[in-house]
């Protein structure tokens, strides 16, 4: 009587399904618990499978040799995703992991060949060698690089996750939530079509030799990268464009040697800000490249001098009294009327303080 269309449940635990004619199942509501195996025999023949938000824990291998599932959408009130609970389900394509997921642990994916793309959420803390064997792996989002944020050697390298293999037709990865790039972190890998890196706003430092001899035409540093490690993009031969904020205070000592496609260099600063930076040995690529430098927008400064000041009070109600006057209208914010406002306020303390010390001066004369 526990038995209802192939399930074998016990209070709100599912312990197996077994249906040969089924192609697909929706788990009950309800459900808390999935058994280790549950579905490793009797789920071949599945399309889909839907679990329920209420879901706490699935099993190791609950899911194995499905070899016929194709899509599977894991909520985030499941906090880990246990030791091959996904491994060699050869149809597999398409894979949710909901925010709350903190675990995912080694060989959860193993030997999914027809894993294409999977985006890994925030709230995962801890990526063992969970997709080792997913040769066709072509597009990533990820928090960190590595299996956690805080991982040292070998761990710490993008290939861990891949059991220490690299996933040779790999096209994009996007990073979404780290301080920084570890070292070594793509260096030397066998990523033939790596041609697009995204990384996170946040993002503060970039380590040593991290992207080294990969094949990426074009990187965008973030706004807030402080530090480029020696050998950062160290014979990126194809790199052809770069783009850095003035935040950056250090480049080291061939961090981008034998880049010898860069042509271009997008510098969100002025060349007084490029001339603070210390650049380490062995860049000469980059110091030839092509700059474009963008000053970056300070809110309030209509007149463009680098200052707040009651000069850009004068320009900005000259502008609005019709007269022909140019302003930097980016510089024209909400925060810019603060500063102005602050300004302004400066301006006039500073006035009455004059005229205070003035008249004070000829009383006493």
């Amino acid at each position: 009587k526990n038995r209802e269309d192939g399930a074998f449940y016990i209070g709100d635990i599912l312990i197996e399904y077994y249906n040969p004619e089924s192609t697909g199942y929706v788990i009950k509501d309800g459900t808390r618990v999935i058994a280790s195996f549950a579905f490793a025999v009797g789920g071949f023949g599945f399309e889909s499978v839907t679990i329920p938000k209420g879901v706490t824990h699935i099993g190791e291998g609950a899911f194995s040799n499905c070899l016929t599932l194709t899509e599977v959408n894991i909520p985030g009130s499941v906090e880990t995703i246990k030791s091959e609970t996904f491994s060699r389900c050869d149809a597999l394509r398409s894979v949710t992991i909901g925010d709350g997921v903190k675990t995912i642990e080694d060989g959860a994916f193993f030997s999914c060949p027809d894993l294409e793309s999977i985006s890994v959420p925030k709230s995962v803390e801890y990526i063992g060698s969970a997709f080792e064997d997913c040769d066709y792996m072509m597009e990533m989002t990820l928090p960190f690089v590595g299996k956690s944020r805080t991982a040292e050697e070998p761990d710490s390298r993008f290939s861990a996750i891949f059991g220490g293999k690299e996933p040779t037709r790999l096209e994009k990865v996007t990073i979404t939530d780290t301080e920084s790039i570890p070292d070594y972190a793509f260096d030397g890998g066998e990523y033939k079509l790596l041609h697009e890196i995204n990384l996170p706003d946040g993002l503060l430092t970039i380590g040593e030799c991290a992207f080294g001899r990969l094949d990426t035409w074009e990187i965008t540093i973030p706004e807030t990268v402080t530090s480029i490690g020696d050998g950062a993009f160290l014979n990126c031969k194809s790199l052809e464009k770069v783009t850095l904020y003035n935040k950056v205070k250090s480049i080291g000592a061939s961090a981008f040697f034998g880049c010898n496609s860069l042509e271009s260099v997008t510098y969100n600063g002025t060349e007084a800000d490029w001339a603070k930076i210390n650049i380490g040995s062995d860049n000469e690529r980059l110091k030839e490249a092509k700059f474009n430098f963008i000053a970056p927008v300070i809110p309030g400064d209509v007149t463009g001098d680098g200052v707040v000041t009651r000069s850009d009070l004068l320009r900005l109600a000259k502008y609005f009294s019709g007269f022909e006057v140019e302003i930097d209208s980016a510089a024209r914010t909400l925060q810019g009327t603060a500063k102005l406002r602050e300004a302004t306020y400066s301006a006039w303390r500073s006035t009455s303080r004059a005229l205070m010390l003035n008249w004070a001066n000829k009383k006493e004369q």
